[in-house]
């Protein structure tokens, strides 16, 4: 293992140790004002399919304030180790994926979302994202721009935002960070 991902797999069981801490009730409070802040820039773009995951692990729970928009929702699936966006319905039936508690839709048939929503475990103030070190996402937006550019919209808890988070060539910035606090265009 190299210095980075060390340090990485430092920040991922700090962040865990953190999520588990928490208190529901400051959970809620926050989700909350993550949503509202989500909405605000949901609100000002104009596009038709919206990548959203399921959350797990104490994830910020956006996916219920907005699955109902009117805009094709799309979740991540994992085939292969690599991931793809797939159309949810309200009601469709999910499916375990081979990561951890992960639940996936059933459908096979790719969409590629204009707007992804995805968490981490942490982000930083310049658009650097940490999650469980599998790297789905990252080889996920590293294909899509070679052909077209999705805004990427990091959410977390504010004490998830770090003002640096190591990364190297393969990782890939967001567009935006929305917390409970801030809004972050970068």
């Amino acid at each position: 293992m190299n210095i980075i991902d060390h340090h990485k797999q430092i920040i991922r069981t700090e962040q865990l140790a953190q999520r588990r801490a928490n208190k529901q009730s400051e959970y809620d409070i926050a989700n909350k004002q993550i949503v509202q802040n989500l909405s605000k820039i949901l609100i000002n773009n104009n596009f038709t399919i919206l990548g959203l995951y399921l959350p797990m692990n104490g994830e910020p729970d956006i996916f219920k304030n907005f699955v109902k928009t009117g805009k094709i929702i799309t979740l991540p699936k994992i085939i292969a180790n690599n991931i793809i966006f797939v159309e949810y319905q309200s009601g469709d039936l999910l499916e375990q994926s081979s990561f951890a508690e992960l639940k996936q839709p059933q459908s096979t048939q790719r969409i590629i979302p204009e707007i992804i929503v995805m968490p981490g475990l942490a982000f930083s103030v310049k658009g650097d994202r940490l999650g469980f070190g599998y790297g789905y996402y990252d080889k996920y937006l590293y294909k899509m721009r070679k052909f077209c550019q999705p805004t990427v919209i990091g959410v977390c808890f504010h004490e998830n935002l770090k003002l640096f988070l190591p990364n190297n060539q393969y990782d890939q910035k967001m567009n935006y960070i929305v917390t409970d606090q801030i809004i972050l265009k970068i």
